[in-house]
């Protein structure tokens, strides 16, 4: 009998310390409102905080929110504590200007947690360690640091235009559907993911440095743009579904990428002032989009290179650069059996066509750069029927033939592959064609 009311006590008291809150709507204006929660460890439903004259707000009890929770547009708001929540769904914190304190100290499990425009917030931590999020955003505050974000997995990470933060590390993340890393630290921010092996799409600008020594794939794009670092470097990725893009990034001497052998849609190197030499390709096999290569290079290899899907493109305002690059390469299904990179191409002198060129009118001239094009698009009905008149002998020869016009200071790739036309912009098929006209006179 006494084991019997023991076990009765423990049920009531179990009772009356969980209340559960299910199915409603609360909107908060001021203390008062807040007397509904009192005493509910478990809500479901929806808590509105906005535009509220509260300085101070503090639920206590509350250990388990399904729902939405939004605390916004509270312009007098400087503190906001949930001391007692494990767990939640939506937790959603948008303009409120003079907020410097969220508390949410035993916080474990959230499926989105945003924060928007709080320009006086400078720390957020989660001291039991943070082990489960999806999405989570901070935009536009101040905070300095971030500490206790111990999750493996997270569908998506924001960190926006964050002024005076200048680094974090997620040393426990294995994987990331989406990663936007843009404009925090005034440009000196340094993020690193020292486990992270699996990326659905990462874009990276205005860092000093990104760490990622185990990422092995990328099913979407990759994007690192406007940085400072001066080496780029993912030693095994070996994988990208979408776009990888290096665009702008002014420091930037080196990439390095020497297990990637496949990227499913394009690769885009472009002015990058400082990176003269692409050698950091070594097993890059197969891009099945098309490759765009500007700026300075002196030097692009990519000595496994054997497939781009939709041509290739590389021009530079260097008059040293090579072609040597490309040696193993095929456009679309063809295989090039050659490419001749010299003064004059196949051993021909076109020095009057480079006269001709020359003197041709404005909206013909030509960029003062250096340029190895290869495209198997082909010209719009216009243009292909203006210029069919093409050397036979290039047909028949599936070759891709480099003139460098006898010592311009740009090099135009052009020729014919099985009916498709190797081409450059539109001012290439002029030149094409006057090549053309020059061999057969």
């Amino acid at each position: 009998m006494t084991k019997f009311t023991k076990v009765v006590t423990r049920i009531s008291i179990s009772f009356a310390l969980f209340i559960v809150f299910d199915g409603g709507v609360i909107n908060v204006q001021d203390q008062s409102d807040i007397s509904q929660l009192r005493g509910c460890t478990s809500f479901t439903g929806t808590i509105s905080i906005i535009g509220t004259k509260l300085i101070s707000l503090s639920i206590p009890k509350i250990q388990a929110l399904q729902g939405t929770f939004t605390v916004q547009y509270n312009q007098y708001l400087t503190s906001f504590s949930l001391p007692d929540l494990k767990s939640a769904s939506n937790l959603i914190f948008t303009q409120n200007k003079v907020l410097s304190a969220i508390n949410v100290p035993r916080l474990k499990a959230v499926t989105t947690f945003n924060i928007n425009s709080a320009p006086r917030l400078r720390a957020l931590s989660f001291p039991v360690g943070l082990n489960s999020i999806e999405n989570f955003e901070i935009a536009d505050t101040a905070i300095e640091l971030v500490k206790g974000v111990v999750a493996s997995r997270v569908s998506s990470l924001g960190l926006l235009r964050n002024v005076n933060m200048r680094s974090l590390a997620l040393p426990d993340l294995l994987s990331a559907e989406s990663l936007e890393i843009i404009g925090n630290g005034r440009g000196n921010f340094q993020f690193e993911a020292i486990s992270l092996s699996l990326l659905g799409q990462g874009n990276f600008k205005n860092l000093v440095s990104t760490y990622f020594p185990s990422l092995d794939k990328v099913t979407s794009s990759l994007t690192y743009m406007e940085n400072s670092f001066t080496s780029l470097s993912l030693p095994k990725l070996s994988e990208i579904g979408g776009t990888l893009t290096i665009s702008s990034n002014p420091r930037l001497e080196t990439v390095s990428l020497p297990e990637l052998s496949h990227i499913d849609e394009d690769l885009i190197i472009e002015n990058n002032q400082n990176l003269v030499k692409i050698d950091g390709f070594d097993k890059l096999y197969q891009i099945d989009g098309k490759a765009e290569i500007s700026g300075d290079i002196s030097t692009a290899l990519f000595p496994s290179l054997e497939v781009v899907g939709r041509g290739a493109n590389v021009e530079s305002s260097s008059s040293s650069v090579g072609c040597n690059g490309f040696d193993n390469l095929r456009v679309g299904d063809v295989k090039v059996n050659k490419i001749d990179c010299s003064l004059d191409a196949d051993k021909k002198d076109y020095s009057d066509v480079q006269e001709t060129i020359t003197k041709s009118d404005d909206h013909h001239s030509k960029p003062a750069n250096s340029s190895i094009i290869f495209d198997t698009q082909e010209p719009a009905t216009d243009q292909k029927q203006e210029h069919t008149n093409t050397n036979s002998e290039v047909k028949q020869q599936q070759n891709i033939y480099i003139a460098n016009m006898n010592g311009a200071d740009k090099i135009n790739l052009f020729g014919q592959v099985k009916g498709h036309k190797l081409l450059s912009p539109i001012w290439a098929f002029e030149e094409f064609h006057m090549l053309m006209e020059s061999e057969d006179n």
